[in-house]
């Protein structure tokens, strides 16, 4: 990599001229404001808040803004994009530093890239282009001789960019090969196609794709599996309004499908990571180790993710079955024998009351030595509620406990939360909080603290929803609009990019069986909640 400060004129120009033509490009379709690389409009003033050098009034950098519509690729679509485009290569393997997320309306990244986020771009490109030139068997030739170059770009750009090989795209890669040291020269294809605004934006909800059959065939893949379509699924563009067609779809495609969910699921609940469960740990001869990690995320995995596909259990049933996937390692934090199977088995289980209930999620939502009833108090309000919670005035965090202190957690909240300034959020954050305290620091169910009985009543009261016990609060949850109203908005967000615009009626069928007086009903079913968001979409 010898061509380093060549590789970077390369991302500036090519990023900066396509994001230019891009952003052009949808202010002519959808009237959409620009601005260019430089901070500047195109007609050379300068917007709002920045002055021409790029540099906010105050000299803070900008980084390259582009139009609002223009979403980054989230980690987890670059990756599966490269992995689709180069099969051979095993994309987790080869060490990728991408930029830390946060996701910007609907699980999308916003149309800003930063200077620190540039380097990462350009580290990546750098890291998959080494890969490459030493395993050239993932690229259709590696000769240095111009019908070799145009192979490899016929060959990657319509995975790459999910878009057709124009030849102005390949004359502007080819002048650039042209002033590249011999050993260099496929790398710099390699990384002009990866530091390409054509790779790393989203340019799948472009006017452009409304009357182009390819192009609508690009974006529904996309949008379903986060990648450019395989080229083992022939995609009919004159279907993809058919809800029966794209079950199919989601029938042959069920794999590829389930891994675009997972990342679904923990942009949602924001707890899918088995890795941070290694770290916790017992006072009761109890360790999560990377075994009981990796059950545990098996366990909620299967229920959570395969089942509710597949349509074994809707939303409804997942909020208050009292039935877990268990088997020998995990049976402990379930209360269940020893003698349980070493493979995951369907279980009932008595003392809890639907998947949020999970050991998975009451530990990752405990600190490592007890429970924290203000944590998994946010969690069911921010996550699975969708409550606007916003962010405390003063940090208070629990205050240590003297040897021989008896008072319940639950006091010590509600003391520390008293102040009328508090109770603003914490009268809907502490009541599911004080509700999950039965299960202690790992999941596991108990009935008293310090020997006293847990109270776990209480009132969400933007919900106005009361409770006298966990179970209690469960079932008269998945009954409300508030729970199934967030799934509903979380996912079409997570698909399409942006909110729908008819959400209560979206929702109101989510929930409704199908009837006469309401066809699309569709009994909390996910798979029909998926079809109907990619045909409203």
């Amino acid at each position: 990599m010898r061509a380093t400060g060549l590789h970077l004129l390369i991302f500036l120009s090519c990023f900066s001229n396509c994001a230019r033509n891009i952003a052009k490009d949808l202010h002519a379709r959808n009237h959409v404001p620009i601005t260019t690389p430089n901070g500047t409009t195109p007609n050379g003033t300068t917007p709002n808040g920045t002055t021409p050098n790029g540099t906010t009034p105050n000299g803070t950098t900008t980084g390259i803004k582009l139009a609002d519509k223009l979403n980054r690729l989230t980690n987890f679509e670059y990756k599966a994009t490269l992995q689709r485009a180069l099969p051979k290569m095993t994309v987790n393997e080869i060490g990728l530093d991408l930029s830390s997320e946060v996701a910007e309306e609907g699980f999308r990244q916003g149309g800003t890239v930063s200077s620190g986020q540039i380097k990462k771009y350009f580290q990546a490109a750098q890291t998959v282009a080494k890969y490459l030139a030493s395993n050239s068997n993932n690229l259709p030739c590696s000769k240095n001789s111009k019908e070799c170059f145009n192979q490899i770009i016929n060959f990657l750009v319509p995975k790459l960019w999910r878009l057709p090989v124009s030849q102005d795209d390949t004359k502007k890669i080819l002048r650039l090969v042209d002033q590249t040291p011999e050993s260099d020269k496929i790398t710099v294809i390699l990384m002009s196609l990866l530091l390409s605004p054509k790779f790393l934006l989203h340019h799948e909800n472009l006017s452009l794709y409304d009357q182009d059959p390819q192009k609508q065939m690009e974006r529904f893949s996309y949008r379903l599996f986060s990648a450019p379509n395989p080229s083992s699924m022939d995609l009919d563009s004159k279907q993809l309004k058919d809800p029966d067609y794209i079950r199919q779809v989601l029938k042959d495609s069920r794999d590829e499908v389930i891994a675009k969910l997972e990342q679904f699921f923990f942009d949602f609940l924001g707890t899918l990571d088995y890795q941070a469960m290694m770290q916790k740990t017992s006072t009761n001869k109890f360790t999560f180790d990377e075994r009981i990690g990796d059950q545990l995320y098996k366990s909620v995995k299967k229920q959570l993710i395969e089942d509710f596909y597949d349509g074994k259990v809707n939303y409804h049933q997942l909020l208050t079955s009292k039935q877990f996937y268990v088997n020998k390692a995990i049976a402990p934090l379930f209360g269940l024998e020893q003698g349980t199977s070493e493979s995951l088995a369907y279980v009932q289980v008595s003392n809890r009351t639907g998947i949020y209930s999970h050991p998975f999620f009451m530990a990752f939502t405990s600190d490592p030595d007890k429970a924290n009833i203000i944590s998994r108090g946010l969690f069911f309000t921010l996550r699975v509620l969708g409550l606007n919670i916003p962010a405390p005035q003063v940090n208070n965090s629990l205050p240590p406990r003297d040897k021989g202190d008896k008072q319940s957690e639950r006091e010590i909240v509600e003391a520390l939360t008293k102040d009328p300034s508090c109770q603003v959020c914490h009268m809907d954050i502490n009541p599911p909080g004080f509700s999950s305290h039965r299960f202690d620091h790992i999941g596991r169910f108990r009935s008293r603290e310090f020997g006293q009985p847990i109270d776990e009543s209480g009132k969400i009261n933007r919900v106005d929803i009361a409770f006298s016990n966990f179970d209690e609060m469960m079932t008269r949850l998945a009954d409300s609009r508030q729970i199934n109203q967030n799934f509903v908005e979380k996912l079409y967000r997570f698909y399409i990019g942006r909110p729908p615009a008819n959400l209560k009626d979206l929702t109101e069928d989510f929930i409704a069986k199908p009837s006469d007086s309401r066809p699309q009903g569709m009994d909390y079913q996910l798979k029909d909640l998926i079809i109907r968001i990619l045909l409203d979409a």
